[in-house]
């Protein structure tokens, strides 16, 4: 699963040199002017440091060396870590090839990481490495990858990092392995484009404690070959994008790398491209000349966009959390959503899926399950295995675990809330929500589904929704539980959709408010989703008290409407009607009318196509009525 990860680890231990942003000249650090048994965050110093207090400074140690004598040894002492730090010192501008040698021995675990700040807690990581039992695991770009390495040997590690042009490639053993937009960092949301510190940090992993060795350091300023130039992006078939563009004279090309949004998609020696099967949105395409590792990646060719049609507006993002009220760390996830929620800046509807506990729902739990089968939009497995809090911000990403800070989850849930909204929706929605009579607490929930492209061809489409409560209850140091599951119609799978000619498919559920629930506190939630990968489409909410009339009666009201369905010209007939109101399916009232008398006219010619609601006032009678204007 993709997580968005919080490394607020207490790590370091690093390197080096004496660097100048406009340097050219190549700098070593290869230990042996040091004595050995002595730390370089006290014979190098400010240059190296030590990350907090109470950790070691990077031993420099003859155990191993890839050449001379000496490297530096980032090791455990007792309990106490090795956290040292190679400060750079804030570059923003420059290409840079970062490079040095790593030694892991078998049973134990190696670690650094490359930060674009170094502060604290609040540094911001653009990529790190673990190296443990055979497996390096690289986090970068939002994603997780594995490569092999061979203990007790020597590993080479070689970074281009492209601060003018915003790019970082990355190889191992003169292997290129993967490459992305520097900026986007660890978490793949990140935004600073600098090159500000290593640190090297005896993580433990596994049960393998950190013990690993680092030579031959190398950091230098190195000019970027020559870009692509006049790339053109062209839509064909509806959904595929032609690429082509101008090649290179270099006699050192390998290959051309084509971009998306700022993330490799493809590789090729031709000058040209065809991305195919793309989702409805604006595209933003770059291309790169590849040189081989000694000289790495160019600078990005222009920039070519491509609009594939068909898509609309996300009126809403559906973000579900999986929690419980025996879970410690939930209200830190609870509150940061109600806080969003209460500011009416976010689009979002909110579902608490209770899994267990004083408010366990099965359906609920059973969601949470069904998601263990599915994968984020970057193809990462999600992998909750009921471990609560869980979050998903309309099926595309989600998030497992929390920080215990409220303000830190915010900041991270709002990414990702502004991440997904930015994606169209191939569907439209339209749905409405009727009390049945009044005094009833049983509504029709009438569901209408507009397909606008084919690109999900025969994925299982489903329309589903939710009764929800907002409760106050005292829980883990916290008294609500908002937006509380109590009912999903009509079931975890959603009702299966069969498109018409005309790209729809209508529906209808029977919600009942339980005598039990306050229904002043109840909303209901509909939603249109791809229930094969998992992706919530469109999304619509209603607060069920604008619906629920209980101090007016419905008795002896008969109501005339002529033509129903119309182009919106409505003819009403009744006995002593004193005024008329109607409403658009998300309950907005649209227009209001003085009567007293036994005709009236609506006029709905200048608003949208679709489902209206009616009231007839006559006395202290009232009639609903649905209104069609086509």
């Amino acid at each position: 699963m993709r997580r968005f990860y919080y490394f607020i680890i207490a790590t370091a231990t690093a390197l080096l040199m004496s660097i100048s942003a406009n340097s050219q000249q190549v700098v070593n650090e290869n230990f042996e002017s040091y004595d050995a048994g002595s730390y370089m965050s006290t014979v190098a110093a400010p240059q190296w440091e030590m990350w907090g207090t109470g950790v070691l400074g990077g031993l420099v140690s003859e155990e191993q060396a890839h050449n001379g004598t000496k490297s530096m040894k980032a090791y455990i002492s007792g309990s106490t870590e090795t956290d040292v730090i190679l400060n750079m010192n804030d570059l923003t501008t420059g290409r840079y090839r970062v490079e040095f040698y790593m030694y892991v021995p078998a049973s134990h675990t190696g670690y650094y990481n490359i930060l674009q700040d170094f502060n604290g807690q609040d540094s911001q990581w653009g990529i790190q490495l673990t190296f443990n039992n055979g497996t390096i695991t690289i986090d970068a770009n939002g994603s997780q990858y594995t490569h092999p390495y061979t203990a007790d040997s020597w590993t080479k590690i070689q970074h281009f990092v492209d601060l003018d042009n915003d790019w970082i490639d990355f190889y191992l053993n003169d292997e290129f392995v993967l490459s992305y937009q520097w900026s986007k960092g660890t978490n793949g949301d990140g935004t600073t484009c600098k090159l500000d510190a290593i640190d090297f940090y005896s993580h433990t992993a596994n049960n393998q404690s950190g013990l690993y060795y680092i030579d031959d350091l190398v950091i230098e300023q190195a000019t970027a070959p020559a870009a692509p130039t006049n790339l053109t992006a062209t839509v064909q078939n509806e959904n595929d994008v032609a690429l082509s563009w101008t090649a290179v004279d270099n006699d050192d090309l390998v290959y051309y790398s084509i971009s998306r949004e700022g993330e490799e998609i493809a590789t090729t020696t031709a000058t040209s491209y065809t991305d195919t099967h793309l989702y409805p949105m604006t595209y933003n395409y770059q291309v790169r000349a590849y040189c081989g590792t000694a000289i790495g990646y160019s600078a990005a060719s222009n920039t070519a966009q491509a609009v594939i049609e068909g898509g609309v507006e996300r009126e809403n993002v559906l973000v579900e959390i999986y929690s419980r009220v025996g879970c410690g760390y939930c209200p830190y996830a609870v509150r940061a959503l109600d806080q969003m929620e209460a500011t009416g800046n976010f689009n979002m509807i909110v579902l608490d899926h209770q899994t267990a506990n004083d408010f366990g729902y099965t359906q609920s739990a059973n969601r949470y399950n069904w998601w263990d089968s599915k994968r984020d939009m970057f193809g990462n497995q999600y992998d909750f295995e009921g471990a609560t809090p869980g979050v998903l911000f309309d099926g595309y990403i989600g998030m497992s675990g929390v920080v215990t800070n409220v303000n830190d989850m915010k900041t991270q849930y709002t990414q990702m809330y502004n991440y997904i909204k930015e994606i169209n929706s191939i569907y439209n929605l339209t749905a409405e929500l009727i009390q049945t009579e009044v005094n009833s607490k049983t509504f029709t929930l009438n569901v209408t589904a507009e397909k606008l492209s084919d690109y999900f061809g025969n994925d299982q489409i489903v329309i589903m929704a939710a009764l929800t409560e907002d409760l106050t209850y005292t829980w883990q140091g916290y008294n609500k539980l908002n937006n509380m599951v109590r009912v999903l119609y009509p079931n975890y799978n959603g009702t299966a959709a069969t498109f018409d000619t005309n790209n729809q498919f209508s529906t209808s559920y029977t919600i009942t408010v339980s005598d039990d629930y306050d229904i002043s506190k109840c909303k209901v939630a509909v939603w249109v989703e791809n229930h094969t990968q998992g992706r919530v489409m469109q999304s619509k909410q209603f607060k069920v008290s604008d619906y629920y009339v209980t101090d007016i009666a419905e008795e002896n009201v008969e109501t005339s409407i002529f033509p129903n369905p119309s182009d919106g010209l409505f003819s009403i007939s009744a006995s002593n009607i004193e005024s008329i109101e109607v409403y658009d399916i998300t309950g907005k009232l649209v227009m209001q009318q003085q009567v007293n008398a036994d005709n009236a006219t609506i006029d709905l010619r200048n608003n949208a196509k679709g489902i209206y609601t009616l009231k007839t006032y006559t006395g202290n009678n009232v009639k609903v009525n649905k209104l069609i204007v086509e």
